[in-house]
């Protein structure tokens, strides 16, 4: 009798496996959502995606541990659907602005001051800092500066600067004087004063720029300090 109840398990044993390994449960299809700035090509390459392989062999942990390698991605959530998809939620950090490090360095870093990466140019679309002091920096950990007010006040207008979706045109904010701040786009020198009343004059800013008048093409200076009074270009001949 018990040798019968044993043979009787086994089959049964071998019969849940067999199911199990059917082609029906052979990954079929990956879903990937909340993904701006990494592909899904390059979350696919990352946790090693395959169609064919075994549903139930995928590694979920082992491949998130992939994914929070890659400092653009700060959680993601996985999970198996079955009977043969992968569905792949990620949550990414908010890039926020490029610091110029050296003559021919730029750091990235996130709306907490967390270094993303470091690139040879700016060739994402985030505004340009230049005056943050710093020695060094770790990526994959938040930038330690020694003028911290100007760095907190620099995030503070890159993020409005993006919001306002300025950061289309080429954008660099001259943070050296935290009670004089200096906007570059294209040939215009703005001088933009202190951090207050920066949403009203982020907002001027973005209309000035909208207008696509002829004078925004020419070399000068628009002083944008006041808002209560009319912005004023000044050509340099």
């Amino acid at each position: 009798m018990k040798k019968s109840v044993l043979i009787g398990i086994t089959i049964f044993l071998f019969g849940i496996i067999a199911f199990l390994f059917l082609p029906i449960f052979n990954i079929q299809q990956l879903i990937v959502s909340g993904n701006n700035f990494v592909s899904q090509d390059k979350i696919s390459d990352t946790i090693s995606f395959g169609t064919g392989k075994n549903i139930f062999l995928f590694n979920k942990h082992e491949a998130k541990k992939k994914l929070l390698k890659n400092y653009f991605i700060s959680d993601a959530k996985i999970k198996i659907v079955l009977p043969n998809t992968i569905s792949v939620q990620i949550k990414e950090r908010n890039p926020c602005c490029y610091i110029k490090f050296l003559n021919d360095s730029f750091v990235l870093i996130d709306n907490e001051g967390f270094v993303i990466e470091v690139a040879k140019a700016c060739d994402k679309n985030f505004p340009l800092v230049d005056g943050i002091n710093f020695d060094s920096f770790i990526v994959g950990k938040n930038l330690e500066v020694k003028n911290k007010d100007s760095f907190e006040t620099a995030i503070k207008l890159a993020n409005i600067i993006t919001k306002n979706k300025i950061e289309k045109i080429s954008v660099l904010i001259d943070i050296s004087d935290i009670n004089g701040i200096h906007l570059y786009v294209k040939n215009i020198d703005i001088i933009f004063g202190n951090i207050a009343d920066c949403e009203q004059k982020i907002s001027l800013l973005k209309s000035i720029l909208d207008s696509n008048s002829d004078y925004l093409d020419k070399t000068g200076t628009l002083d944008l300090q006041n808002i209560n009074t009319l912005p004023v270009f000044k050509f340099i001949t």
